[in-house]
């Protein structure tokens, strides 16, 4: 659909895509303004349970207007589908800050969490639950202000022909015990349920449920196993707070806070008692300390004052680099200046830039024959200082470290380094960091080849009922259907599942460090595809095969790849047959083109 006109909305881009349908970045051409389309999936177009879902979704965020929950324009009914134009957001979902950052500072989790609560308040007075709530749903803007979107699965309790529940609607972590168990009692407790859930993952930068692909599991850890409060996983969060979403998250719902203006109020209560304690200690203290504090601010700057105007002695100085227990690194002139009150006697030499000579460093100025403290003679000449080269293989992106210093990246020698013990580190994308403790000696170049080790995400792949699994063009396992796993290096890879008889299945898989992926390819799987012409009709053939439907029609496929095309005598079919690898139902129909034959 990108580039096409809708109504008056010109199509820009895909955003995202649920459950019940795809959402689209447009312009509103007549008021020029971006907006965002959500447009039912094919596949469901026709069938009118779910029609009166969207529908329902249209409504009920129509009747929501809060800063915090994403508006409704319009709702539109065209022959390619039907459409509700909101509210477009700039920003990023919760859940994309969680992957990319963990746990939220707590006073960055609770302000978001007050703006969800607050929309929640407006919500449920207006009669509608929103039965989703996740980190997906909730849209941060640059200013961190909270955008709720996705009402799609929004209970109206004014409307009597709406009020079923699908247990497997929203995303499982997220939904209370009664929605799983499809209770009837699915009111605003749920959502109270939900964000509490939310808020625990903010706070401990994970959930209290133990990983597992398994839905069985999950269930069965929602339902029945207690949870570990957030301060277990992170201790900076306050007992009493943790105590706050213990409650939020009750596995009984009479248990939970009933209403959201009741978690508000605690959370807000929980904040104001920790106020206190950043004035307490100040508050405290006895005047005549803040009359001796002000007192030496005066002495220092009096001080100051006479070193800066007064005369400075001339003197050929030397400037050292303070060992690294005492000031710590220094790695240029600007660190060197800093230790200007070390200066050598009048009868000793300059030290200039060191020359690297035999691996040796030397200075460009020749020495006293004798040796004193803290430096070495060599081959007639002298440095205090030594270096340190890096040979980092892969090279490229590696962020050298030194006693906890940056020196950026692309950094191969070190010069001027103070004798003594230093710890280097190494950092590069999709490796794992390197860390290592030496010596640095006065007048040696000290060299060091590191070779990184990759970090690699896993893979878990399950053929049903059987299947030959390629990665990257190779055969890794032939005819498996136990679990298949293996770790891959972060980025893409193409993943293929080929069955005998049932066809052949690829994706192209994003691999992330220190991550597990998990692929169920089921052959039993179907899918639904819609097939047209743009003009007239054709016969529908799958993978040379003639299926006895003609056009526009739905038809249902394993999943896999197909070649589909459309036929009929006295026409050529433009463009040729069409192949498709099918993973779910298809965003839009496959539109062929007929052209008669000359």
């Amino acid at each position: 659909m990108i580039a096409q006109v809708i109504d008056k909305y010109h199509i820009e881009e895909k955003l995202g895509e649920g459950g019940m349908g795809v959402v689209y970045k447009a312009n509103d051409t007549v008021l020029e303004r971006a907006v965002a389309l959500k447009v039912l999936h094919p596949g469901l177009a026709r069938d009118e349970r779910f029609l009166k879902r969207f529908r329902a979704e249209a409504r009920a965020l129509a009747r929501l207007e809060d800063p915090s929950i994403v508006a409704v324009f319009d709702l539109l009914e065209t022959d390619l589908g039907l459409f509700i134009v909101m509210q477009f957001v700039e920003g990023e979902t919760l859940s994309d800050r969680l992957k990319k950052h963990g746990a939220l500072p707590l006073e960055t989790a609770l302000a978001i969490v007050k703006q969800v609560l607050n929309a929640l308040v407006h919500a449920h007075q207006a009669g509608v639950t929103h039965r989703d709530l996740k980190p997906a749903n909730l849209m941060l803007t640059s200013l961190d202000t909270i955008k709720i979107t996705d009402f799609g699965l929004a209970k109206i309790h004014a409307d009597q022909t709406f009020t079923h529940s699908s247990s497997t609607g929203g995303t499982l972590c997220y939904m209370p015990p009664e929605q799983i168990q499809n209770l009837s009692n699915v009111d605003q407790r749920s959502d109270i349920y939900s964000i509490g859930m939310t808020l625990y993952e903010m706070l401990a930068g994970r959930l209290p449920l133990e990983k597992s692909e398994n839905i069985y599991t999950l269930s069965k850890q929602i339902v029945e196993e207690e949870f570990l409060p957030p301060h277990n996983y992170r201790p900076a969060v306050a007992k009493a707070l943790s105590s706050i979403v213990l409650k939020a998250i009750a596995k009984s719902a009479d248990e939970r806070y009933q209403t959201a203006e009741e978690l508000l109020a605690a959370i807000t209560e929980f904040e104001e008692t920790q106020q206190p304690r950043k004035y307490k200690s100040v508050m405290k203290r006895p005047i005549i300390q803040y009359v001796f504090f002000a007192a030496v601010v005066m002495i220092l700057a009096t001080l100051g004052a006479y070193y800066f105007f007064s005369e400075k002695p001339q003197t050929n100085s030397v400037l050292l680099l303070p060992p690294p227990d005492s000031q710590g690194l220094n790695a240029n002139e600007d660190s060197l200046a800093a230790a200007s009150s070390q200066t050598e006697q009048a009868d000793e030499e300059q030290i200039f830039s060191p020359e690297v000579v035999d691996n040796k460093l030397v200075s460009s100025y020749a020495a006293r024959t004798e040796s004193k403290p803290g430096r070495e003679v060599l081959n007639g000449a002298v440095s205090r200082f030594g270096a340190l080269n890096i040979n980092v293989q892969p090279s490229g992106g590696v962020e050298v470290f030194l006693n906890g210093q940056s020196f950026g990246e692309e950094v191969s020698t070190i010069n001027r380094l103070s004798p003594g013990a230093y710890t280097l580190s190494l950092k590069k994308l999709g490796y794992q960091d390197y860390s290592t403790s030496l010596d640095i000696a006065a007048g040696q170049m000290r060299n060091l080849n590191v070779s990184l080790a990759l970090v690699a995400g896993k893979l878990n792949i399950l053929a049903i009922p059987s299947g030959s699994i390629f990665v990257d063009g190779k055969l890794r396992k032939e005819d498996w259907s136990s679990l298949f796993e293996t770790d891959l290096p972060p980025g893409s890879h193409l993943v293929k599942v080929e069955h005998p008889t049932l066809g052949v299945w690829e994706k192209i898989m994003e691999i992330k460090q220190d991550s597990l992926h998990v692929l169920q390819v089921d052959f039993n799987t179907e899918v639904t595809v819609t097939v047209a012409v743009a003009a007239g009709w054709g016969e529908i053939f799958v993978d040379g095969v003639a299926t006895g439907r003609d056009t526009p029609a739905q038809i249902k496929l394993r999943i896999g790849t197909h070649k589909i095309e459309v036929r009929r005598e006295g026409f050529i079919v433009e463009g040729g047959p069409r192949e498709v690898n099918l993973v779910h139902n298809l965003d839009e129909p496959l539109v062929f083109s007929l052209k008669k034959r000359p």
